[in-house]
This record gives C-alpha cells, structure tokens and sequence, in this order.
C-alpha cells in the first residue's frame, strides 16, 4: 500500500499560460528544469517522483522537458513533504529550500502583506465614496453656476 501519495488530475484544455513566448506567463520549461534539479537533490529517479506523486514516468518526463504545465499540486506537495522553496521554483530566487523558521517567517509575512492589502482596500474604498460624493457636489455646483449665468443672461 503507498502512502503519501497526491492524486493528480488531468486538466482540461490548454491553460492560459501554456505559452512560454508570452512576457510574464509562466515559463513550463524553466519549471521543469527546477522539478528536475530538485528531484535529483533529493537522489530521486523519475519512476521514484512519478510513484510518490501518483502519476506516470511519461508525466514526469514531460513536466521535465517542459512540454506539459506542472500543476499546481506538484510544488505545493514538494514544498510540504520537502520543504521546497516556492520562490525558487516559481521564480528562481533564494535558496532550493526553506527552513521551518524561514517558513514561519514568511507566513508572518504574508498576514501582514494581506492585513497591509485589508487596509489598502479600505482606504480605497473609503476615497472612492469621498470621490463620488465630490463629483455629485461638483454637478450640483455647476447646474447652480448655470442657472446663475443664464438669470444674468437674461437681464443684461
């Protein structure tokens, strides 16, 4: 019986980053490049990846080649079982791997980008309100002008 295994399931479709031609799209090429590097840092053959993560050699060898999309569940399973760094596979920044105070750290992080975003949204929020209730008193002040210039049109 395996265990630890994650089930994969075929996407349907090209996805909408399938092209790695596109500035700022996802690069399968580079990714497969890094699956590959970590696979062999842990001293793991495609058929050991390929039966740890449920899916064919073939599968393996073409998230490698880059010629099919690694999906989502790939690196998140990595980066749990392993450790592997998401801004090293993603991006190809900082170390392969993260400790568990670097993990920690970089949870502390995300809350307060997310808090950060939390109050960034208020504020916009709160000055699109300020905006819109600007415009109206603008419209009002302008239908006001004209009524004036047109009573003065009138007398002289």
């Amino acid at each position: 019986m395996m265990t630890n295994k994650m089930a994969l399931t075929k996407p349907q479709g090209n996805p909408p980053w399938k092209s790695s031609r596109v500035p700022g799209k996802i690069n399968d090429n580079e990714h497969g490049q890094r699956l590959k590097f970590f696979r062999k840092s842990l001293d793991k053959t495609q058929p050991d990846l390929a039966e740890e993560l449920n899916i064919s050699i073939a599968m393996v060898s073409k998230y490698e080649n880059g010629t099919h999309y690694i999906p989502n569940e790939v690196p998140r399973y990595l980066h749990k079982k392993y450790n592997m760094n998401y801004s090293w596979f993603f991006d190809g920044v900082g170390k392969i791997t993260v400790n568990a105070t670097e993990k920690k750290s970089m949870l502390v992080d995300i809350n307060s980008l997310q808090d950060i975003q939390m109050m960034q949204s208020a504020k916009i929020s709160s000055m699109e309100k300020t905006l819109y209730r600007l415009l109206q008193e603008n419209q009002q002040l302008m239908l006001r002008l004209n009524e004036i210039e047109s009573k003065n049109h009138h007398k002289a």
